[in-house]
């Protein structure tokens, strides 16, 4: 009878902290404008899996660069559910490592006809990213 090794992993996580859609929080009570979130990376000797990535550009580049500094190859990226804070992150993750498959469909994450927010209301665009909307404006 063959016995099968046991292959060791480990697992890492990084949390952070971002602005929550709530805006208006009576005195007292400002905690509740943030938010936290979290990307577990499992660990093998040579590949990696993520779970869940982040929303912020400059966040999801802090991620990439976590995940680099592991040393592992990234194979695959799990999202646990549909919400832009879990998913928002995959393109960078996933051109640095081509060979990686993620569970979404990424033409949302990788823009799709060059818009990396195709489907996301402008409305939650403009409230939770106060910031230049990147993309042309709508025709019509």
């Amino acid at each position: 009878m063959r016995e099968a090794a046991a292959a060791a992993l480990d697992w890492k996580v990084m949390t952070i902290k971002r602005p929550g859609l709530t805006r208006d929080l009576p005195p007292g009570k400002e905690d509740f404008m943030w938010v936290a979130n979290s990307s577990t990376l499992v660990l093998g000797k040579e590949d990696a899996v993520l779970v869940d990535t982040f929303l912020i550009t400059e966040q999801s580049q802090g991620l990439l660069e976590w995940v680099v500094a592991s040393g592992r190859n990234l194979t695959s990226i799990y999202v646990t559910h549909g919400h832009a804070d879990h998913f928002f992150g995959l393109a960078p993750l996933l051109e640095r490592f081509p060979g990686g498959k993620s569970d979404r469909d990424t033409r949302r994450c990788r823009g799709h006809a060059g818009d990396p927010y195709a489907g996301v209301p402008r409305w939650l665009l403009a409230e939770a990213f106060p910031r230049p909307d990147p993309r042309p404006p709508s025709r019509g």
